[in-house]
């Protein structure tokens, strides 16, 4: 886990799609688990319309590496 400084806050949260428990960093998104998941347009869109909130890093990597997203 990375540490935070004073204007950064870590969040333990669990993720909407598998229930994992993570840290969320939005005060400073730079040293998130999600800042360096490259995730197309049609792949954001895709996790917005299911799940409401931040995805672990597991799911965000495994949506990420999906060739094509099903419905």
């Amino acid at each position: 886990m990375v540490e935070s400084n004073t204007s950064s806050k870590h969040e333990a949260v669990r993720c909407p799609r598998c229930d994992d428990k993570f840290f969320c960093i939005p005060g400073a998104i730079s040293i998130c688990h999600c800042f360096d998941i490259a995730l197309s347009r049609e792949q954001r869109e895709y996790i917005a319309e299911r799940w409401q909130g931040c995805l672990c890093g597991h799911c965000l990597t495994t949506l990420a590496g999906a060739q094509r997203l099903k419905n």
